[in-house]
């Protein structure tokens, strides 16, 4: 009897070390598999905030396209043009110019001035005032950076030579005053062509030049996007 319950006894607590040794193994497959669980549902937190990123940047993004789109063209332009009407008539002239607009087409408003030393004769000093309105249509080429606006251009010169026709003799007189006429019979329209290359978000450098026949006129201007 003394030995049955010593065998009794032995086998129980095998049994429980058994038991004990299952449930520390199930222990450890559940810790295992609630690891699993959490990663997964950290994994899909983590997706779905770098979806949630990801699309607000892109709404964003087109928002601020949109935005930019309806705001148009608003530029300041400074620069100096070349004027030159043949017959050693010629100078440059500041500038200063404003563009506004829409994506494709807009209108630059400008004005020069510019000073011509004995001009109609020896002595005589000429100032001329010269304002001009552009409508282009502008077109992406090359790059993002680059834009080309061809344009139709209507110039108004307004000439002041008070000295101009002064002198005794008449034909002298009427040379003098078929000179400044000559200037400001350049009114009118031109055609002529921009292109401009965006340095960085807000600078931009730009050269002009009228292509008609009535004087050649050339410039370079920095303009700066409002």
């Amino acid at each position: 009897m003394k030995y049955l319950l010593l065998l009794l006894v032995s086998f129980s607590a095998v049994a429980e070390d058994q038991i004990v040794q299952k449930l520390k193994e199930e222990n450890v497959l559940l810790m295992k598999q609630m690891e699993k669980n959490y990663q997964f549902i950290q994994a899909r937190k983590t997706l779905k905030s770098n979806f949630k990123v990801s699309t607000d940047n892109r709404v964003t993004k087109k928002l601020k396209r949109t935005r930019k789109e309806i705001k148009g063209v608003s530029n300041i332009y400074f620069g100096l043009e070349s004027y030159d009407w043949g017959d050693d008539i010629s100078n440059d002239a500041p500038t200063l110019s404003y563009e506004m607009g829409g994506k494709n087409w807009s209108t630059l408003f400008s004005y020069g001035r510019l000073s011509l030393d004995n001009f109609p004769a020896n002595g005589i000093q000429t100032l001329v005032n010269v304002f001009k309105m552009n409508l282009q249509y502008n077109i992406k080429a090359f790059s993002e950076r680059m834009t080309f606006s061809p344009y139709m251009s209507y110039r108004i010169y307004n000439v002041n030579s008070p000295d101009a026709g002064s002198i005794d003799s008449v034909n002298e007189s009427q040379r003098e005053l078929d000179l400044v006429q000559r200037i400001e019979d350049q009114t009118g329209l031109t055609p002529g062509m921009s292109v401009s290359y965006s340095m960085t978000r807000k600078w931009d450098f730009n050269f002009r030049a009228d292509l008609g026949a009535s004087g050649r006129v050339a410039g370079l201007h920095l303009g700066y996007k409002l």
